[in-house]
C-alpha cells in the first residue's frame, strides 16, 4: 500500500492587503445638479398634473350633479334645438318632431306631426301636419293623409292637402297662439334667455330642488357617455318655473300657468338621459306613460320660411265639414 508524501508547509507568510475606506468621503451630502432639479420639477408636475386631473375628472366632468346641473343651464342658453315626441298607447300613435328657433325677432316653432289612429276592426289612419307656431301667430297644413277612406267626411281631405291655414292671436278677445305652447313646454325648459333671466330662473330651480335626482347610472349610448337620472318632479314647482319662464321670455301668457291648480297633484317620475362631455339633454321618458321626448341638434340654425298665400283656421275646419272647396 503506497504511502501519501507528507505535504510541506511553507515558511512564507501571506500578506493581505488591508483596504482603508473613508468613511467620511461617503457620508457627505451628494451635490445636486442642474439637471438633478430640472427632473425632480418634471417628475413632481406630472404628479401634480396628474392628481389634479384626476380631481378635475371626478369632481366636475362626470360628478352626476354637476352633469345635470350644467345641461339644465345649457338648455337656457340654446339658439336651436330639436326635439321628438314619441307616444304609443297601442291605439293611437304619435310622432311629433319639432325644430325650436330662439333666433330674433322672436321664438318659432316648426313642427311635422305623424298621427296615426286604428279604427273599427283594426283599420289605421295616418293623418300628417305641419304647423309653425309664434308667440302671436299658429299657421296649419295637412301635407298627408293615408287610410283616408276610414273617416267620416273622407273627401273633403284631398282637396286640402297643402292648404295652409292662419291664426292670429287677439289679446282683446282673448285668443292665444297655441302651437308653440304645444312643441315648447316640457320638463326642462328650452331657450336662449339673457344672463340675468336666466339666473333667476336656475335661482328658482334650486330653490325647489326642482330636479333633485334620486339616482344616477353612467353608461354608454351609441359611444357616447351619458347618465340615466331618475327624477321624482312635484308638478306645482315645475308650473311655478314654466310661468317664471313665460314672463322671462314673452312667449305666452304667464297667467295660463296656476301652480295652486296643481296644490295636490302627485309627484311625475321622470327619465333624463344626459350627454356627460357636451352636457347636453338627449331624452326624456315619463315613467307613468307612453311618452318618450328625443332631443338633438343643438345650435343648429335652419331658416323657417311662412307661406304667403293662407285661409283661416276657422275656413279650414269648415272645408272640412261641408266638401273641401279650392285648394291654393
Amino acid at each position: 500500500m503506497a504511502r501519501k508524501k507528507p505535504v510541506k508547509k511553507s515558511s512564507k507568510k501571506l500578506h493581505v492587503k488591508k483596504l482603508k475606506i473613508d468613511y467620511k468621503k461617503y457620508l457627505k451630502k451628494p451635490k445636486l445638479t442642474v439637471k438633478h432639479a430640472l427632473a425632480a420639477a418634471v417628475v413632481a408636475a406630472v404628479i401634480l398634473l396628474g392628481a389634479s386631473g384626476w380631481a378635475w375628472w371626478t369632481k366636475i366632468v362626470i360628478n352626476p350633479e354637476r352633469v345635470l346641473d350644467d345641461a339644465v343651464a345649457n338648455s337656457l342658453q340654446t339658439t336651436s334645438v330639436t326635439r321628438q315626441v314619441l307616444q304609443d298607447d297601442g291605439n293611437q300613435r304619435v310622432n311629433q318632431i319639432s325644430y325650436l328657433s330662439f333666433y330674433p325677432p322672436t321664438i318659432t316653432a316648426e313642427s311635422s306631426t305623424e298621427l296615426s289612429q286604428k279604427g273599427r276592426q283594426r283599420q289605421e289612419t295616418t293623418i300628417t301636419t305641419e304647423t309653425i307656431g309664434t308667440t302671436n301667430i299658429d299657421l296649419v297644413r295637412y301635407s298627408s293623409v293615408e287610410g283616408e277612406e276610414n273617416l267620416p267626411g273622407a273627401e273633403n281631405f284631398e282637396k286640402l292637402i297643402g292648404v295652409w291655414a292662419k291664426r292670429e292671436a287677439d289679446p282683446a278677445k282673448g285668443g292665444q297662439a297655441t302651437f308653440l305652447n304645444e312643441s315648447l313646454f316640457s320638463i326642462v325648459p328650452v331657450g336662449n334667455l339673457k344672463p340675468e333671466a336666466r339666473q333667476q330662473l336656475l335661482t328658482l330651480m334650486n330653490q325647489k330642488r326642482l330636479y333633485e335626482f334620486e339616482s344616477a347610472e353612467r353608461k354608454v349610448e351609441n359611444y357616447r357617455p351619458v347618465y340615466v337620472y331618475q327624477l321624482s318632479i312635484k308638478p306645482a314647482d315645475l308650473i311655478e318655473v314654466l310661468s317664471r319662464y313665460a314672463e322671462l321670455t314673452g312667449a305666452t301668457d304667464p297667467r295660463q300657468f296656476n301652480p295652486e291648480s296643481y296644490a295636490n297633484a302627485p309627484r311625475v317620475a321622470v327619465e333624463v338621459m344626459v350627454d356627460i362631455v357636451n352636457r347636453q339633454i338627449l331624452k326624456v321618458r315619463y315613467g307613468s306613460s307612453d311618452r318618450t321626448e328625443n332631443y338633438s341638434g343643438y345650435n343648429l340654425y335652419r331658416p323657417i320660411k311662412f307661406p304667403e298665400d293662407t285661409i283661416t283656421i276657422e275656413e279650414l275646419q269648415q272645408r272640412l265639414q261641408q266638401g273641401g272647396g279650392q285648394s291654393s
